[in-house]
């Protein structure tokens, strides 16, 4: 402890060295008779010292409250400030170390520090203290861990009627609770005094805070937040005041209701047509997480009350339902269908992913159009919209046969339509997005019809057929193909497999007038090249055949062959890790070579994949194919149908190449099918 008759002490002081009394002196061991004789100099600095060494000493338990209440009234701002601020830090003192500042008319940052420490510690000042301009900014400053009792700043906080002093409550509820100050209780018995504050923004953030999940554990009770969600009264001789009804406060109580697995009020919501159209849809919405089986009737009823309101909400409440198991029925297929084709930005593929153990009863309600199917000049397909409404139900129709339904026949439905539709270009479209092949001689009767429409179409159906009816056509000059000669050209050729009936076709067009697509494949390699090719390849080496003929532009039957062989080598292996060593399938040389997983035991080896070598090779080949133009395999028309994207990504142009295959060994997949393992191709 430092002497307080130390005579480099007593030298410092008379100076008024702050800084080496600073530096050389222990505040925490000052001794009274130091800090007394600091604590009435007539230097402000060292006074303020004073203030620091009282705080230092205050942590040990040391008080000195005839030295306090003189600094909290010193003459000097800044020492009082400080002195005030120590109050706040350490407010638990007894009642007589605190100074009667307001007998000394304080500056104002002056008496809104000492308000501030006032209301964190002395219980009643907040109540006392008459409303105004000191009051606001001493409650804008408090923190909730600076309290001595949190729960009863909050209390008095909430117990007068003030939005501003309810807003700071809400406030330092959060804090507190994130603090680790307030515990769950006390702050769910404040957010819940709240939630009867006039103020809009407060009850909506106290119904925000109840609807995170600490507040969960005791559930809201449903009578405060129907009163919530309840729309304001109207009327002569009814106050505008209060916040039910407003949209802020009734959104979070949908949050704060769906939190607590609350659904009669959110069902009440979303049924009431006084309540906020957003209110009601976030209402309906949220029950997708707490309605059960019984209740899918309700919902598609409920949206069908105003389908563009409500309709995508009810879709999406169904498909939360759909993922907790609870499935749509056949016998309420035919609703949500209606509720799809009454707005057209719900996602067909939310609709058919939704739909698709309904998928018969959806596709007797889509096909049981209006009377649009019918020959033109009719009066049964004369009603408005029609159009529209068939070009809806196709793109929901195609979206539930991409969902991979084998027991629909989409594209036969599709093509049956066709001959009788009073607009044929959506369900040409259609036919083309379903790859349907037999539908071709449908879309060569549509060709007069609509001739655009028609040649999109035949560019993913076309074969043959196509190419005869199109050469007679161009030979005769019919007048619905003379604009769009060019198109029927391109599509001869990229359609003709046979090289010399290719060339036939060469020589009658005008090379300075070639058109762009026929330009671009022009220079194919030749068969008999192509042949060297395969015969070079080495059988028992799969993957470098692949590798070898996908980057000689061979042919994609090829291709398609060798990698039907590397993934049935690749599942067979793993089918078979299991058993004894001369009964597991034994790799070709080359796709062991690249197996990850050949040096692990065989019960931790992982699910096989194609081996990225190939990947490669087939995404070259396919942006050789893209960029030549080619249509075949069909999956290149993805690439074509999304240009933008493969602009920027040619890699993609090829995905589609190591997609499953069918029956026939033939490629029947889409461009993102690279990605999936061995086995599922396989099993597919």
């Amino acid at each position: 402890m430092t002497e307080p008759t130390d005579p480099h002490v007593t030298a410092a002081v008379d100076r008024g060295d702050v800084d080496w009394l600073a530096a050389h002196v222990d505040g925490t061991a000052c001794p009274p008779a130091l800090l007394a004789r600091l604590a009435r100099h007539g230097d402000p600095s060292l006074r303020l010292l004073a203030v620091q060494w009282l705080g230092a000493r205050l942590i040990g338990g040391d008080v000195d409250e005839d030295l306090l209440r003189l600094l909290g009234t010193d003459e000097t701002p800044e020492v009082a400030l400080a002195t005030a601020t120590l109050f706040q830090r350490h407010g638990r003192l007894p009642p007589s170390a605190w100074p009667r500042w307001r007998e000394h008319g304080p500056v104002a940052v002056v008496r809104v520090a000492w308000l501030r420490a006032e209301l964190l510690h002395l219980p009643g000042r907040l109540p006392a203290e008459p409303p105004g301009e000191p009051l606001l900014q001493a409650v804008a400053g408090l923190a909730c861990a600076d309290a001595s009792d949190p729960p009863r700043l909050l209390d008095e906080l909430t117990g007068r009627d003030d939005p501003v002093l309810h807003g700071a409550a809400l406030r330092l509820c959060r804090e507190g609770l994130r603090a680790a100050v307030l515990a769950p209780a006390a702050a769910r018995r404040i957010l819940g005094r709240l939630l009867d504050s006039g103020t809009p923004a407060v009850v909506a953030g106290a119904l925000t805070e109840l609807a995170e999940p600490w507040a969960a554990v005791d559930p809201v009770a449903p009578h405060r937040l129907r009163a919530l969600l309840a729309p304001a009264p109207t009327g002569p001789g009814v106050s505008p005041a209060g916040v039910a009804g407003t949209a802020d406060v009734a959104s979070a109580a949908v949050a704060a209701a769906a939190r607590h697995g609350l659904r009669e009020p959110l069902l009440d919501a979303g049924a009431d047509v006084r309540v906020p159209p957003r209110v009601r849809q976030r209402a309906l919405e949220a029950l997708g997480e707490l309605l059960d089986r019984e209740h899918i009737p309700a919902v598609v009823g409920l949206g069908a009350t105003d389908p563009l309101l409500l309709g995508p909400a009810a879709v999406a409440c169904l498909t939360t339902m759909h993922h907790r198991g609870l499935i749509v029925a056949a016998a309420d297929a035919a609703g949500v269908v209606s509720l799809a084709l009454a707005d057209h930005a719900i996602p067909a593929g939310d609709v058919a992913a939704l739909l698709y153990t309904a998928r018969h009863a959806t596709r007797a309600a889509l096909l049981a159009g209006p009377a649009a199917c019918s020959v033109p000049g009719s009066s049964a397909g004369a009603d408005d919209g029609s159009g529209a409404d068939w070009a809806r139900r196709l793109d929901l129709l195609v979206a539930l046969a991409r969902q991979g339904a084998p027991d629909l026949d989409i594209g036969g439905d599709v093509a049956a339509l066709l001959p009788r539709a009073a607009e044929p270009e959506p369900f040409l479209a259609a036919i083309r997005a379903l790859r349907h092949a037999p539908a071709e001689d449908a879309v060569l009767a549509a060709l007069p019809r609509a001739p655009a429409a028609a040649l999109h179409a035949l560019e993913a159906v076309g074969g043959d057929r196509t190419v005869a009816v199109l050469a007679d056509g161009l030979a005769q000059d019919l007048p619905f193909l003379r604009p769009w000669r060019h198109q029927a050209l391109e599509l001869c050729w990229l359609l003709q497999p046979d090289p010399a009936r290719r060339h036939a076709l060469l020589l009658r067009l005008d090379p300075a007038a070639l058109p762009d697509r026929i330009a671009a494949d022009l220079g194919r390699p030749d068969e008999r090249e192509l042949a060297v090719l395969r015969a070079r390849a080495t059988p028992d080496r799969p993957l470098q055949a692949l590798i070898w003929l996908a980057g000689h532009a061979a042919a994609v039957d090829d291709v398609t062959e060798l990698l039907s062989r590397i993934v049935a080598e690749l599942a067979l292996a793993y089918d078979t890790r299991g058993n004894p060593p001369d009964e597991q399938h034994r790799l070709p040389a080359d796709l062991a070579a690249v197996d990850p997983d050949r040096d692990r035991p065989a019960a931790t080896k992982r699910m096989p994949v194609v081996p990225q070598e190939a990947l490669a090779a087939l995404q070259g080949l396919g942006r050789r194919l893209y960029r030549d133009g080619r249509i075949r395999p069909v999956c290149l028309l993805d690439a074509a149908d999304h240009a933008a994207d493969h602009a920027a990504d040619p890699d993609g142009a090829a995905g589609g190449l190591s997609g499953p295959y069918d029956a026939a060994g033939r490629f029947a997949g889409r461009p993102d099918a690279a990605q999936l393992d061995a086995g599922e191709r396989v099993s597919r």
